[in-house]
């Protein structure tokens, strides 16, 4: 799942106050005129989540004016117990913004020009997330990457063998999954094939068959609980 777009025309321009802006794909990512207010704006719509919220997710950078004004908030309310991660798309961008000192912040983490996958499969970013962080979208960095955005908040894992294996780190287990076609889904390996297979002695095949009816008996039993 490939959506990280490194294909775009990219310059950078100044707006009337005199503060920088990129520009991708002819889309300018902050106000022409006041870039400064136009993230303030955008700030307080957002108090609210920032008060309440020391885990915040961005989705799209620009040149960080509308990061620098959650950092003051964040600060304000939770001094430096606090937590930014940003995605930005664009490469581009996120080098020019550290490279112009727009964002130095060690609570600060800008995941840039990563694919989905590369994003669900970042252990450190996997733990943030856990902290149900508040989100907050820069809408022109979102409209303009609307479809990644979208594909990351939708996101589902991938369920094939070979996206099981690749991330698999005993060798023993990607031996066992090796046996079967990549392409098959994990559920399809549980229910139309190892429980059809009768007397299966392969301790992972056991192991998995298990786990299985563990997992199933415990749902069946919360079913009923809820009724």
């Amino acid at each position: 799942m490939d959506m990280s777009p490194q294909n775009s025309t990219y310059e950078i321009k100044t707006s009337r106050t005199g503060k920088k802006i990129p520009v991708v794909d002819g889309v300018h990512l902050h106000s022409t005129y006041d870039p400064a207010r136009e993230s303030e704006g955008l700030i307080a719509r957002h108090v609210s989540t920032l008060k309440k919220k020391k885990f915040i997710l961005f989705m799209g950078l620009g040149f960080g004016y509308h990061i620098n004004d959650a950092i003051k908030i964040l600060k304000e309310h939770h001094g430096s117990d606090y937590k930014i991660y940003i995605i930005e798309p664009n490469n581009d961008v996120a080098k020019d913004c550290l490279r112009l000192n727009f964002i130095n912040n060690p609570s600060v983490r800008i995941l840039a020009g990563k694919t989905i996958n590369d994003l669900f499969n970042d252990k450190i970013f996997i733990d943030f997330l856990l902290n149900s962080p508040g989100i907050i979208a820069h809408p022109s960095s979102f409209n303009l990457h609307s479809k990644y955005f979208k594909t990351f908040l939708q996101y589902k894992a991938e369920n094939t063998l070979k996206a099981i294996i690749e991330n698999l780190k005993t060798e023993e287990i990607k031996k066992f999954f090796a046996k079967y076609p990549e392409d098959m889904e994990f559920n399809d390996l549980i229910y139309k094939k190892l429980l059809k297979e009768k007397n299966n002695s392969d301790q992972f095949a056991y192991l998995l068959l298990t786990l299985e009816y563990m997992t199933r008996s415990s749902k069946t039993h919360e079913e009923k609980d809820s009724i």
